[in-house]
């Protein structure tokens, strides 16, 4: 409800939201490998993310709003899943309820939750589902849930490798070495033969946060085998996502733990050294949707924990302050996105109403989320007129928050100067308040 109020309320800003809203409405349109007009990339995405299709084709009926919904859902699989696992271990009403309310307000979780939407996170149900089946010993449940991980992102393989464990601890030999030698094959053949077939901007992308390893990902791994320092290195390059993610849920004793009891911590610590590694530091922001597959694994490893502790009253009011102090780690990470300034909702509202359809639209993070379903999309600055499209629009908002890392106010003032000036190029058709819509003539 919270993300719906976001997005209704005109706070939600656009980049990933807007992003595969567009890639969502293009594969609706049919344009199967056609590519965001934001950034270039096709419409597997630079995630990998095949579910994208099956999205694609409901998106008509389920909108902007419904893929937020959709979102949600997956996010709050966990609480049941968790609730299995603690009634399993018959952990105390008081722990219980703490660990829930924990995973609610978890930065990797309730960071995603509110502020965009990534494929990403439909992963968690299928990461949960692969837990559950492996502790139950469905061996059918488990490859189903690797099926669906894998459909949600590419580095979903991490987890699958990481997942060898479990069953390796279980005596489960033929099915360790499966899960481990699946998970090696997949990640190959995604990276290295798929990617540079469908989409090779994963390579370049590779080449901008990775390449400090190698040019390519088979040479990053085998830098990292003949200099394992490397890892230290990148671990001191990332020690706030250290603090956020281990230490938020108590953690650094229990992943430890879950490294030999029951196994469960490896999935997480792959991902977290993986995004170690990256040189883009969204990618090592707890808060995000890169966190996303560290987080259930890491509950599982806590519930285990928990289950061995001494059941004293210290032990069972300690998941409510971290539940408080998790809460307030987000909130001092996320604040200028989470209160991100109420755009003028009347305004943009009627002014939205203007912008014909299907046109390309040119304009800021703070004015496209609503209007990102149509098949050109971009971000200021605006190119010379002779680039162009007839008929283009340019939604433009002068009460720029002072926090927008996309679209500075000084930008926006340039651009009106520039539209209001040429009046051979440029008609005014919505004007309200500090929102100011024009389209281009010829």
């Amino acid at each position: 409800m919270l993300a719906l109020i976001r997005l209704f309320t005109q706070r939600a800003t656009t980049w990933d939201f807007g992003y595969y809203s567009q890639i969502l409405w293009l594969i609706n349109h049919g344009h199967w490998i056609a590519k965001s007009t934001l950034n270039g990339h096709p419409a597997l995405t630079d995630a990998g993310s095949w579910i994208l299709y099956p999205l694609g084709w409901a998106y008509s009926g389920l909108g902007s709003s419904g893929i937020l919904l959709i979102q949600a859902a997956s996010l709050a699989s966990g609480i049941p899943f968790l609730a299995w696992w603690m009634r399993k271990y018959s952990l105390s009403p008081m722990i219980f309820w703490g660990i829930l309310f924990l995973y609610a307000v978890y930065p990797a979780i309730l960071g995603p939750a509110l502020f965009d939407w990534h494929p990403d996170t439909l992963a968690i149900p299928a990461f949960f589902y692969a837990a559950w089946a492996i502790e139950t010993h469905h061996t059918r449940q488990f490859w189903l849930a690797c099926s669906l991980m894998i459909l949600t992102k590419v580095t979903a393989t991490l987890v699958v490798i990481g997942l060898a464990v479990p069953w390796l601890l279980r005596r489960q030999w033929t099915m360790a070495i499966s899960t481990f030698a699946i998970g090696v094959i997949l990640a190959y053949f995604e990276v290295n033969i798929l990617f540079p077939a469908v989409a090779g901007h994963q390579m370049a992308q590779w080449t901008q946060y990775y390449g400090w390893l190698g040019p390519t990902p088979l040479s990053g791994l085998e830098n990292i085998l003949s200099k394992p320092w490397i890892i230290m290195k990148a671990l001191g390059n990332s020690r706030a996502i250290y603090f956020v993610l281990l230490a938020a849920p108590l953690a650094f004793i229990p992943t430890l733990w879950g490294l030999v009891e029951g196994g469960w911590a490896w999935p997480a610590w792959i991902i977290f050294l993986f995004n170690s590694l990256s040189a883009f530091r969204g990618q090592i922001n707890p808060f995000n949707q890169y966190s996303l597959p560290i987080a259930p694994f890491w509950f599982i490893s806590l519930i285990l924990f928990w289950a061995h502790l001494p059941a004293r009253p210290m032990t069972r009011l300690l998941p409510w302050g971290l539940v408080v102090l998790s809460f307030v780690f987000w909130i001092q990470a996320e604040e200028p996105l989470v209160w991100y300034a109420q755009n003028p909702t009347k305004s943009l509202t009627l002014c939205l109403k203007k912008i014909p359809p299907h046109v390309p639209v040119y304009g800021q993070n703070s004015t496209l989320t609503r209007v990102s379903a149509r098949p050109i999309v971009r971000f200021l600055p605006l190119p010379r007129h002779s680039r162009i499209v007839p008929d283009t629009v340019v939604i433009l908002n002068q009460q720029v928050n002072p926090l927008n890392r996309l679209t500075p106010r000084s930008l926006v003032s340039t651009t009106l100067k520039r539209l209001t000036t040429h009046p051979k190029y440029w008609r005014l058709i919505a004007h309200h308040g500090p929102i100011w819509v024009f389209q281009f003539k010829a």
